[in-house]
This record gives structure tokens, C-alpha cells and sequence, in this order.
């Protein structure tokens, strides 16, 4: 399966190509290690993909409310979502009033560092040092550079805020430094929505790794 096409696409995967493309600038690698590196990066993303994205989840809801599109990943808002799950929870009531996704920014990177991404680049690079590739003050120049770029896009990014607010809040799950909740009766505003209307009836038999990794789904 060739889950790295997916990545190549996304702010982690631009970020590292912008990385490799400033160290050719300064000519600090050749094209073609800058090359090998991506080919190496994409068998360590699909190998760890393999192992995490395993898991199976059953759900159904009653109305699909509105759905957005970033990085290859569609978040679908729903109502009254019912599901099976190794991890479930009920909660009366929960309220959130703003979600400032540009707060403390400058050290976005290190949230990044501990992802599926950011250790297959690290692991990546370490195997570069192994084989006597690079040398190791290179691969922590690539560390350096790919840090700049991923604040850079996360600050041209990540400016906008999503206030909103739900009745219940049924179950949660944290995974790549993200926290997913699954939550009842939502009212939201967002400038981004993409739609207004809403569907009477969404059933989905299956989720994550048995559908394409271009249809993961994430529930709020």
C-alpha cells in the first residue's frame, strides 16, 4: 500500500521537501541524496502506518451536520452518532466556547516531532547516519531546517478559531498528539463550513484502516 503518496501532500510532507530543497540550495546535499532520503522517508511511513493503522471502528448517524477537507483528512460534524469502540464514555454535558489553533506556535514543531511523521523522518535520518550517508551534524541540520518550515506553515496555517459548543460528549481518543471527541447535539460557527444543509440518515460499516487512508475520518 503506498500510504505515502497520501503524506507527500500534507504540511508534514511539504515542509520536509522544502527542507530538502533549502539544503540543495546551499548545497549542502546532492539531488540525489535529497532523492534517497524521500525514498527511505516513504518506506519508514508506509511501515509504521502498517503496524498503527489497524484498528476497526462500527458507527451510524442519525444527521451529517456539515464536513471539511485538510491534509487529506475529512472531518464529517455529525448528530446522535452511535458506535463501537474499545474505548466509550458518557459525559451530561461539556461546553466549549474557542479553539485558538495559533496559540503558542512558536513551538508547534515539537508537537510534530512525536508523530507517525515526524519519527519515521527522525528514524529516516538516523539510518542515513548508520550507513555513513550523512554525517550526524547534517541530519540535525535537516531537523533544524524541517522544524523552521513546519512553523512556518503552521503560522500561514493554523489562524483559525472554531467556536462552538455540545450537549454531550460520548467518548474521546488521543492519537499523533491530536485529541478526537465524539460529541452529541453540536452547534457550531466556522468561516471554513462546507455545507449547511444536513443529511438524514450517514452509515458508515467501517473506519480507518479498512477504508483507503485517503477517506480517514475524524469525529467531532
Amino acid at each position: 500500500m503506498t500510504y505515502y503518496q497520501m503524506y507527500r501532500n500534507t504540511t508534514l510532507g511539504e515542509a520536509l521537501q522544502k527542507t530538502l530543497d533549502d539544503l540543495i540550495h546551499e548545497q549542502m546535499i546532492s539531488p540525489q541524496l535529497a532523492l534517497k532520503v524521500l525514498t527511505i522517508y516513504d518506506k519508514a511511513i508506509n511501515k509504521a502506518l502498517a503496524q498503527r493503522a489497524k484498528n476497526k471502528m462500527y458507527f451510524k448517524a442519525e444527521k451529517l451536520r456539515a464536513y471539511r477537507h485538510c491534509d487529506n483528512v475529512w472531518t464529517f460534524l455529525m448528530e446522535r452518532v452511535d458506535f463501537r469502540d474499545s474505548v466509550s464514555g458518557q459525559v451530561a454535558r461539556v461546553k466549549f466556547v474557542a479553539c485558538d489553533g495559533s496559540a503558542k506556535m512558536a513551538m508547534a514543531y515539537m508537537m510534530y516531532r512525536e508523530t507517525t511523521l515526524g519519527t519515521a523522518l527522525s528514524r529516516t535520518l538516523d539510518e542515513f547516519v548508520e550507513e555513513g550517508l550523512i554525517p550526524r551534524q547534517l541530519a540535525m541540520k535537516v531537523l533544524t531546517t524541517f522544524d523552521k518550515n513546519i512553523n512556518k506553515a503552521l503560522a500561514f496555517r493554523a489562524k483559525n478559531k472554531v467556536h462552538f459548543k455540545a450537549e454531550k460528549l460520548l467518548t474521546y481518543r488521543y492519537c499523533d498528539n491530536v485529541w478526537t471527541f465524539v460529541m452529541d447535539g453540536v452547534e457550531f460557527r466556522d468561516v471554513h463550513r462546507s455545507i449547511d444543509s444536513t443529511i438524514e440518515k450517514l452509515v458508515h460499516p467501517y473506519f480507518l484502516a479498512h477504508l483507503p487512508l485517503k477517506t480517514r475520518v475524524a469525529l467531532l
